[in-house]
């Protein structure tokens, strides 16, 4: 049977079509704001025409993130974590922990060698929206993410933004650039910040080995060199983490009772 995941967020949405544990396709594309029910839908209609198939091809389609609800053409939908659960393990068999930390939600989410969720962690207010931080902390210093870990990895003086709340960050940022301070530095400094705040996040939980990393996130290196430091555990990451969810939904849907 070939079946499909999304999981549409508030920035992207994620597209998977599979048939017999292998990818036929993907999509990666903006989640289109307030008219993100719509470009999800433009999206779907897109992929599946990349994999020539049609909507009747596909035997089920489940919708997980926090717009699961916009997906008009799903017929079931899963909460987050179990999606987490279901890629990590496909994707890596020692997998025991994942940790997903994407535009507008982080989380934690340890589990058994049989899939069963053991323990899960949410981010708290004050460590909502930290990939849509430091996209925008991005934007400001005229970089994009990938480029913006690369120019933390060129800091010379150490600098600090607040690691408590990213309103205050900001304003850290803006006095920052005000004093001249180097990019590279300031880049550092969010790096840092934000690291922070999801190793606070992660100590809440005990977590097993092997840890697996998913989210847009991950592809900062200089980050995940950081919290690799603060919380002494090596990452596994999939190529592509930010399509993460949408695998585990449509592996999901392939196995439905």
């Amino acid at each position: 049977m070939i079946t499909a995941g999304v999981d549409l967020g508030t920035k992207m949405s994620k597209i998977v079509v599979l048939q017999d544990n292998h990818v036929l396709g993907r999509s990666l594309a903006a989640a289109g704001g307030f008219e993100r029910a719509n470009c999800v839908e433009e999206s779907w209609r897109e992929l599946l025409r990349q994999v020539g198939l049609s909507a009747s091809d596909i035997g089920r389609v489940v919708a997980t993130g926090t717009g699961k609800w916009d997906v008009s053409f799903a017929n079931e939908r899963i909460v987050e974590p179990l999606a987490d659960v279901w890629a990590a393990r496909w994707l890596f068999q020692t997998a025991r922990t994942v940790l997903d930390v994407g535009a507008e939600q982080a989380r934690v989410v340890t589990f058994d060698k049989d899939g069963k969720v053991l323990d899960y962690v949410l981010n708290g207010k004050c460590a909502a929206g930290l990939g849509t931080f430091a996209e925008s902390i991005a934007r400001t210093l005229e970089v994009d993410l990938d480029e913006m870990s690369e120019l933390s990895s060129k800091s010379t003086i150490p600098v600090q933004v607040n690691s408590e709340c990213a309103v205050y960050a900001g304003l850290d940022v803006v006095s920052l650039m005000h004093d001249k301070t180097d990019k590279a530095d300031i880049a550092r400094a969010v790096n840092e910040a934000i690291a922070v705040k999801l190793a606070a996040m992660v100590n809440e939980m005990t977590i097993e080995k092997d840890v697996v990393l998913f989210g847009g996130m991950a592809k900062n290196g200089e980050l995940i060199g950081s919290l690799k430091s603060r919380l002494g555990v090596e990452f596994l990451t999939p190529e592509e983490p930010e399509v993460s969810g949408a695998l585990g939904a449509a592996l999901i849907a392939a196995n439905w009772d």
